[in-house]
């Protein structure tokens, strides 16, 4: 990976990170769902990237919530 780029889900745009060269990759994550975490792997550089996810859902009956996770790896 030379560099990386977020978009979020309103259209803001981040600067990008690294040099910006090679083919690019987009990864969606769902809607409803938030990044929480991200994990990756390095030597020259970035090799491997993934993405934490979670989405809360409420129950309106008892007002609570309960987060749901998954890793999303691309």
């Amino acid at each position: 990976m030379h560099s990386l780029t977020f978009i979020t889900n309103k259209g803001h745009k981040s600067p990008t990170f690294g040099s910006n060269i090679g083919s690019y990759h987009i990864v969606t994550i769902p809607e409803d769902w938030r990044i929480v975490g991200m994990y990756g792997r390095s030597g020259q550089y970035v090799d491997q990237l993934g993405f934490m996810i979670a989405k809360t859902v409420y129950d309106l009956n008892t007002k609570s919530s309960l987060v749901i996770t998954a890793k999303l790896t691309e």
